[in-house]
C-alpha cells in the first residue's frame, strides 16, 4: 500500500497562541491511497493521529460505515485491485493543546488474503511565518477581509491549493458597509480604481493586462467560462488582469482582477516594495470590484502551495497591530 499526500511537502499550521494554550488549525488537502501490490486489497480503517513534541493530542478514526463514506460513494470501492487507488480530500483539524502541533500520522489499515496490515505516512505540520517583510497590497483604511482561511468554504477548501490562504479585499463606506449589486457601475464601488502595490521587492514573473470579461464556472462547452479559458488561458480566466511577483526565499505574490490596461509592470521587470502594479477592478472570476491577493511557494497558480502572508504595516479597528489576519471580515488599515 502506498500513501501519498498531495501537495507532498508539508502541512501549514495556522496557530493562535495564548499564555495557557494554543489552537492549531491546518488542512490536509488530499491523500492518495494506491494498491501497489499484486494482491487484491480491502481497506477497512483510516486513522489520523496528531502530535506535539512526540505526544499524541488528538486521534480521529474512520471505520465501518464512516470509513466507507469518507473514501468513496459505494462499498465496492473499499476493495482495491492491483494498481487501483482512492482519494481522501479535505480533512480539517482544529486542535486545542498546550503546545503547537508539529506532526500528523496518516495510517491506513487493510487486509490482503485475510491478513491484517497497516501503512503509515508521517507528515510535518509547520507553523509557517514569512521570512520576508511585507506591506499590505493596498493603501489606507477601511479594507474588509473576505474569504480568509477561517472561512473554509471560500478559498481554502474549494479553490486550488495555491489559494488556501488567499484574501479578497473590498473598501467599506462611512457606514462600514460594502455597497455593491449588479445594477451598479464598477465606478460606484469605493474600492474600484484603487492603487495596488507590491508587497515587497521582487521580479515580475507573469502578468496579464487585456482581460475585459467577467466569467463564472460552467460545464457547458458553449459557456463564456469554457470559451474564454480555451482562448486566453486558465489564469486570465480566473484572475482577469493580474501580476505575479517572485520574492526572496521562493515566495510569490499574486494580485488579481485589475482593470484592463491598468497593469503598469511587465514580465521580467524588477519592482520595489510599494511600487504601483495596477488598479483594482472587477475582471475574471469576480462577483464585485475587489482585489484578490495571495502568497504561494511557486509561480504556477495551479501547482503551487499557498502560504500565509504576514504584514508589517496594518492595524485593526481598535488600533491593534496585526501581522497574520486570522478572522473573516476583519477590517484593517494600512499605515
Amino acid at each position: 500500500m502506498h500513501i501519498e499526500m498531495i501537495p507532498n511537502k508539508y502541512i501549514i499550521n495556522l496557530v493562535v497562541e495564548t499564555d495557557r494554550f494554543c489552537v492549531s488549525d491546518f488542512l490536509l488537502k488530499m491523500v492518495r491511497l494506491v494498491n501497489n501490490s499484486d494482491e487484491q486489497t480491502e481497506l477497512y480503517e483510516l486513522i489520523f493521529e496528531v502530535f506535539t513534541s512526540n505526544k499524541t493530542v488528538k486521534k480521529v478514526v474512520y471505520s465501518g460505515e464512516a470509513f466507507i463514506s469518507r473514501i468513496a460513494d459505494s462499498k465496492e470501492r473499499c476493495i482495491l485491485l492491483p494498481g487501483e487507488e482512492v482519494l481522501i480530500r479535505n480533512e480539517h483539524f482544529s486542535v486545542l493543546s498546550g503546545k503547537v502541533v508539529d506532526m500528523l500520522d496518516i495510517k491506513v489499515c487493510y487486509k490482503q488474503r485475510g491478513e491484517e496490515k497497516s501503512k503509515h505516512l508521517f507528515v510535518s505540520v509547520v507553523n509557517y511565518k514569512t521570512p520576508n517583510n511585507y506591506i499590505f497590497p493596498v493603501k489606507g483604511g477601511g479594507w474588509q477581509i473576505n474569504g480568509n482561511y477561517d472561512c473554509l468554504g471560500a478559498h481554502r477548501i474549494p479553490a486550488m491549493a495555491s489559494m488556501e490562504f488567499a484574501i479578497d479585499l473590498g473598501l467599506l463606506n462611512s457606514d462600514s458597509k460594502y455597497e455593491w449589486n449588479d445594477s451598479m457601475k464598477n465606478e460606484d464601488a469605493l474600492c474600484y480604481g484603487q492603487e495596488i502595490i507590491a508587497i515587497g521587492d521582487g521580479e515580475v514573473v507573469d502578468c496579464y493586462n487585456t482581460a475585459d470579461w467577467r466569467a463564472f464556472p460552467s460545464n457547458d462547452p458553449k459557456s463564456d467560462w469554457v470559451q474564454i479559458g480555451k482562448q486566453f488561458g486558465q489564469i486570465p480566466l480566473h484572475c482577469g488582469n493580474y501580476v505575479i511577483i517572485k520574492h526572496d526565499h521562493n515566495e510569490y505574490s499574486l494580485y488579481g482582477h485589475m482593470i484592463k490596461h491598468s497593469v503598469v509592470v511587465e514580465k521580467g521587470m524588477s519592482v520595489k516594495q510599494g511600487d504601483t502594479l495596477g488598479k483594482l477592478g472587477n475582471v475574471g472570476f469576480s462577483g464585485a470590484p475587489h482585489l484578490h491577493f495571495h502568497l504561494m511557494d511557486g509561480p504556477d497558480l495551479f501547482k503551487a502551495n499557498g502560504l500565509p502572508c504576514h504584514f508589517t504595516n496594518i492595524i485593526d479597528m481598535g488600533g491593534r497591530t496585526l501581522s497574520l489576519i486570522q478572522e473573516e471580515y476583519t477590517i484593517v488599515f494600512a499605515r
